[in-house]
């Protein structure tokens, strides 16, 4: 850690130095100085001798006007008798002088006894603050309000190989590099509109020689009378959590692998005692073979979301880009999920048929994925009697795919995790279908990586619309 030293001041008192560190905290309330007290003294003592000159002129100026009037022995005694009253008075107005300026002195002494009291007091508070800052286990940077470096604690220090003396007051950006998912400034994002922000997914700090850890990254403003004075930034080291994560995937990709062939079997088997091929069945058996190859059904969609999904997170998914027609695209769609439609007493269609609409390049296969997938849900979660509409049409230079239903809708609460891995809502037709989670996270990683977007509005109770955007 680097070693800072602090300036510091000299104060004199008493015949001894007292070092304070110049960048110490002040103390609150009046502030009293050691040599406050010395010129209290001094002026004491000035006073003291003045007034014994004042005294002793006045007594040589009574004696003037009887010098040449009065005998010698009556001068003595109207002098004596002058100057006495003379001076009790003038004594009583000096003691209680002094007594005032006493008091005050012992005031003094006592608020400069507080002060070094409360001098020492916060000191120690900060001490303990740094204590505490660079006994945590992240790294911690904070910024002023023009970006500028005021603090970097000791783990900061520690994984960008920069000390604290050589980064203080420069711009964050000449010492702490970040890349990946890491907005450029995600800093100022902080000070500029005083909210906190979040970073994970590939986000990672650059540290001297090239290397990168992989890091998440939480910027709060830093607020002071209502106003923005700066940002701190904590940044934690996941390439243990990535490594967990690539484990996953790549066992989740193994093992639906391994369940493909018997799961294959498993439907082939079904089918055939279904046709009646191995002999007939009774009607209940019928029943049973059916729910059986329903449930295998199931279990290979799953098994093929699975691999899907770790294929798209560990960067292997390709796309095959074609032209593709808008309109024969929804078309194929509605077509495999119309009879599941009629089963739910669900009306589907396609709104503007007729209208011109430009072709698309895209994977096909995987658009055609992610519109079945909306759909599916749509339908899903739309009551009996209702609507689910499909829609496509240009807007500028992109092309707008929605699908919208008279379903319950989504809270809002639930809209952002949404499409996050694994996330399901639960609402009151969940129960007719357990879907896996997957479906909305794998659609918006597939039209993120055709360039577009993927955004949904809702109203609870009454509908949803989903909207895919493509670029033309």
């Amino acid at each position: 850690m680097a070693t800072i030293t602090a300036k510091t001041t000299k104060k004199s008192y008493g015949g001894t130095e007292e070092k304070r560190p110049a960048d110490a905290p002040q103390p609150c309330g009046p502030t009293i100085e050691p040599g406050q007290v010395e010129k209290q003294s001094l002026d004491l003592f000035l006073l003291t001798l003045g007034m014994v000159l004042i005294l002793t002129l006045g007594l040589a100026i009574l004696m003037v006007p009887v010098v040449f009037w009065q005998r010698p022995t009556d001068i003595l005694q109207d002098v004596w008798r002058k100057g006495f009253y003379g001076f009790l008075v003038l004594s009583l107005l000096f003691d209680a002088y002094l007594i005032q300026r006493q008091l005050k002195l012992r005031q003094l002494r006592r608020l400069l006894a507080q002060q070094r009291s409360d001098q020492e007091l916060l000191l120690a508070a900060k001490k303990m603050d740094e204590a505490l800052l660079h006994s945590i286990g992240e790294g911690v940077f904070a910024v002023d309000s023009e970006g500028r470096l005021i603090l970097l604690n000791r783990r900061a220090q520690e994984w960008t190989g920069v000390e604290a003396r050589d980064a203080i007051s420069k711009p964050h950006s000449e010492v702490l590099h970040f890349e990946g998912q890491t907005p450029e400034n995600f800093v100022e994002h902080a000070v500029e509109t005083g909210e906190g922000l979040q970073v994970a997914g590939d986000a990672a700090l650059v540290r001297p020689g090239g290397s990168r850890m992989p890091v998440s990254i939480l910027a709060a403003p830093v607020m002071q009378d209502g106003r923005v004075r700066g940002s701190i930034i904590i940044f934690r080291d996941t390439s243990e959590q990535r490594a967990l994560d690539q484990m996953k995937d790549e066992f989740i990709s193994i093992a639906s692998h391994q369940l493909r062939t018997p799961l294959a079997g498993l439907r082939w088997y079904a089918s055939t005692l279904a046709e009646g091929i191995a002999g007939a069945l009774s009607p209940q058996q019928n029943d049973l073979v059916k729910e059986m190859e329903s449930c295998v059904v199931q279990m290979t969609t799953l098994v093929n979301n699975l691999l899907d999904v770790a294929r798209l997170d560990q960067g292997t998914l390709t796309l095959n880009h074609v032209e593709v027609q808008p309109q024969e695209l929804l078309a194929e769609v509605v077509s495999t999920l119309e009879s599941k439609a009629k089963r739910l007493e669900v009306s589907l269609r396609v709104d503007g048929e007729g209208s011109p609409c430009p072709p698309v390049r895209a994977d096909k296969a995987l658009l055609t994925e992610v519109l079945r997938n909306l759909v599916d849900n749509a339908i899903k979660y739309t009551p009996e009697h209702g609507v689910v509409k499909l829609r496509v049409q240009p807007e500028g230079q992109s092309l707008v795919f929605s699908v919208s239903d008279t379903g319950v809708g989504i809270p809002e609460e639930s809209i952002e995790k949404l499409f996050r891995k694994f996330s399901r809502v639960e609402n009151p037709l969940s129960k007719r279908e357990r879907g896996s989670g997957l479906g909305l996270y794998f659609a918006k990683g597939i039209v993120e990586k055709h360039g577009g977007t993927i955004s949904v509005q809702s109203i609870p109770g009454q509908r949803s619309t989903f909207y895919v955007r493509l670029p033309l």
